[in-house]
């Protein structure tokens, strides 16, 4: 698994940013995808969120290879809400991220998030 850890989710200007580090579980765990979700419900999620695309920031990035996980390193994600007319009403919206991990001889490996943030755009 990869805990999500020191995350701050907020909005400047027309964009919401997310900056955290990651932290494995074991040192085999390597991260496949980090993702900033977002959506109009607190349980917003890789099933539950808007679909974001480039043309919206870089909501999303995907190692390829997987990459080794630094706790020293931090990642930061971007949403343009004015590129995205999920965004076109004055609203509460939730945002989260996630990471998506890549262990080799391991079945079913899940999404781990880090706490929902509301945000009134």
């Amino acid at each position: 698994y990869i805990s999500v850890k020191n995350v701050s989710i907020t909005k400047s200007g027309n964009k919401v940013i997310a900056t955290f580090n990651l932290e494995a579980g074991q040192s085999t765990v390597k991260v496949e995808e980090i993702t900033m979700y977002a959506f109009t419900d607190i349980h917003v999620g890789k099933y539950i969120s808007f679909n974001l695309d480039e043309g919206d920031g870089e909501p999303s990035i995907s190692f390829s290879p997987s990459a080794e996980i630094n706790t020293a390193t931090q990642y930061t994600l971007s949403i343009d809400v004015s590129a995205d007319s999920d965004f076109d009403v004055s609203r509460n919206y939730y945002f989260r991220v996630g990471a998506m991990a890549d262990q080799h001889g391991v079945g079913t490996i899940r999404t781990n998030y880090a706490p929902y943030v509301k945000i009134a755009i």
